[in-house]
């Protein structure tokens, strides 16, 4: 799906592949899956690259649906990388996102040409027109497609699971969950089963103990709302998340430099099991 991809936030799915130019671009079975029991400076690092993350994908027009550690990666310089794009959807942006939105609707089989069509020599601007024509059906779709349950038990949103309308208030909600398990260790809504866990996902019966603190509190609650609209980031209808990078928990964070500064995560902090970087490295050799 993301087939334009950010310079420094996102990975098109052709990339997912090993590469000698870093350490950090990896298959499915070797990614950092280790986000969990950071230092609260190194979670307000993680959030703001995640949150940066949430950004770009929205400038696109593109809702991830699937945010968690296993679909973010590290590259060469410790900085996070949004992966998998394969439950995103993109809605469309008139005027701002054309490109991204036809190519998107030719993945979705849409307006592929048949080997038998008399238009299969059709040029970009008459399937351009095809889009304009049907626009509003095509909108129509997209949205049928957005209410399907997708994603990571742990990670879906209230809306997910009763099959509502997403938007990318669902990211956000998967954000609020990442950031408890890099403060705690765990999930903040983990059943005894799938159903059970549904519940309580439902529910939101949020509960913290003394790892968090305040600001951490303050801000999770704010992601975990039932209502989409009323989640952090989510209530002002904009593009941007200012609100959410307005909160006090960020007060360190300088947004304009997030992916310019140096990392202040380290190998064995974010995957114990690799040890040290010379030893992930010669995995591959």
């Amino acid at each position: 799906v993301c087939t334009r991809p950010s310079r420094t936030t996102l990975v098109s799915t052709s990339c997912s592949s090993i590469s000698k130019t870093g350490p950090w671009l990896t298959t499915s079975n070797t990614r950092v899956r280790s986000l969990e029991k950071l230092t609260v400076e190194e979670t307000v690092f993680v959030a703001s690259e995640i949150v940066t993350i949430i950004e770009e994908l929205n400038s696109q027009g593109i809702i991830h649906r699937d945010l968690k550690p296993d679909n973010l990666i590290f590259d060469a310089h410790m900085h996070l990388k949004a992966i998998d794009f394969g439950a995103s959807e993109v809605f469309p942006m008139k005027g701002q996102n054309d490109e991204l939105f036809l190519r998107y609707l030719t993945n979705r089989e849409k307006f592929i040409l048949k080997e038998d069509s008399p238009t299969k020599s059709a040029s970009l601007a008459e399937r351009r027109c095809r889009i304009s024509t049907n626009f509003l059906q095509e909108y129509n779709n997209s949205l049928n497609f957005r209410k399907s349950l997708v994603g990571t038990i742990y990670y879906v949103s209230p809306e997910m699971i009763q099959n509502n309308l997403v938007d990318r208030g669902c990211d956000l909600w998967a954000l609020g969950v990442i950031i408890y398990k890099c403060i705690s260790g765990r999930h903040p809504f983990q059943g005894a089963n799938d159903l059970e866990t549904f519940e309580l996902i439902q529910k939101c019966d949020l509960k913290f103990d003394d790892q968090f603190t305040d600001l951490s509190k303050s801000l999770i609650s704010n992601l975990f709302r039932l209502k989409s609209s009323e989640r952090l980031g989510n209530r002002d209808g904009s593009n941007t998340l200012t609100e959410l990078k307005s909160h006090p928990f960020f007060s360190s964070v300088n947004w304009s430099q997030v992916y310019s500064s140096a990392s202040i995560l380290k190998l064995e902090t974010v995957s114990p099991r690799l040890g040290n970087l010379q030893e992930f490295e010669e995995l591959f050799r």
